[in-house]
């Protein structure tokens, strides 16, 4: 076990420096333009909050259908992640949920408690702060329980719920309907 969870550790940080090689570019490109519409939709509201007033900037159809780019970035992970969990199965028969869990947690855990902790200081020294407010972000679960220092946290929650669960389905389908082609999996758990 320790053996695993050291290997998940090397091949995370591996992943991170190294672009894998079956990268698709158009899906990259995809996956900047979902984040630049979410950050355009952020990007007026804070304006509006600062200003009090609106602009013709938010009247722009891309800064008012910004929340599309949270759908299709949730859509492409999902294939991005059903995609490799399907050849890890296909090369080694087998998924080892720690080894992946260990490898997408290095990606973002890290940036995102660094995010938590300098919030949670600021806001503990600006205007106190209690375990309610810290324990829904800190267990990533502000999806379900309200969470205030990390503004967006629930669309991360929900992924990393995602990375939880979805290692062990793939798991579970596969090593139970061995004779159904993988593919027909993956299309069933995309459309789940």
């Amino acid at each position: 076990m320790l053996n695993n969870i050291l290997n998940a550790l090397k091949e995370g940080f591996k992943a991170i420096i190294d672009r894998p090689k079956t990268q698709i570019p158009e899906f990259d490109g995809l996956r900047s333009l979902a984040v630049l519409l979410v950050i355009s939709t952020h990007a007026g509201q804070i304006w509006t909050g600062l200003n009090g007033q609106s602009s013709s900037f938010l009247k722009l159809p891309f800064v008012q259908g910004g929340w599309v780019g949270v759908d299709l970035f949730f859509c492409l992970s999902g294939f991005f992640i059903g995609r490799q969990l399907w050849k890890e199965y296909l090369n080694t028969k087998t998924i080892l949920p720690i080894k992946f869990i260990m490898r997408r947690g290095l990606r973002i855990w890290p940036l995102f408690y660094t995010v938590l902790i300098l919030n949670g200081l600021y806001i503990a020294f600006t205007k106190g702060i209690t375990f309610n407010e810290i324990w829904p972000e800190l267990f990533l679960v502000s999806n379900y329980f309200s969470g205030n220092l990390v503004p967006g946290s629930w669309s991360l929650s929900t992924e990393e719920q995602f990375y939880l669960v979805i290692p062990l389905l793939v798991l579970l389908v596969s090593n139970h309907f061995k004779s159904i082609k993988p593919g027909f999996w993956f299309f069933v758990l995309l459309f789940f």
